[in-house]
Formats: C-alpha cells, sequence, structure tokens
C-alpha cells in the first residue's frame, strides 16, 4: 500500500471505503493482540516495549520523509 503523497494524483485524494474497512479491521484485531501482550508484560517491560515501538515507527516516518 503507497502512503497519499506518493500516488500520482495524490492531490485528488479519493479512497475504496470496502478496502479501507478491511484494513481497518486487520489493524483493529493485529491491536488488539498487541496490547494482549503488552498487559501480559511486568510495568517495565511494559514501557520498555512501548517505547521500543514508538521509536521504531518515528525512525519508519523520518526515512521515509528522508526519500522526499
Amino acid at each position: 500500500m503507497m502512503y497519499n503523497w506518493e500516488q500520482k494524483d495524490w492531490l485528488q485524494f479519493r479512497y475504496n471505503e470496502n478496502e479501507f474497512t478491511e484494513i481497518a479491521l486487520r489493524f483493529t484485531a493485529l491491536a488488539g493482540e498487541s496490547q494482549g501482550y503488552i498487559q501480559s508484560l511486568s510495568g517495565n517491560e511494559q514501557s520498555e516495549t512501548i517505547l521500543n515501538v514508538l521509536v521504531k515507527e518515528a525512525i519508519k516516518v523520518l526515512q521515509s520523509k528522508a526519500k522526499y
């Protein structure tokens, strides 16, 4: 899946509601699994895991923005 700004006609943004709904439902299911996993950890492990996820996501965003 491409980012909006990677699409040729991104200024005229459109989306397929059915495709979006399918992706959103998969994300929600995975988020629920992740939350259950994190809740099973101790307090320090929870904080460390959340921090690691946030740092990895920040790095991905910065890398994608560096391409443009």
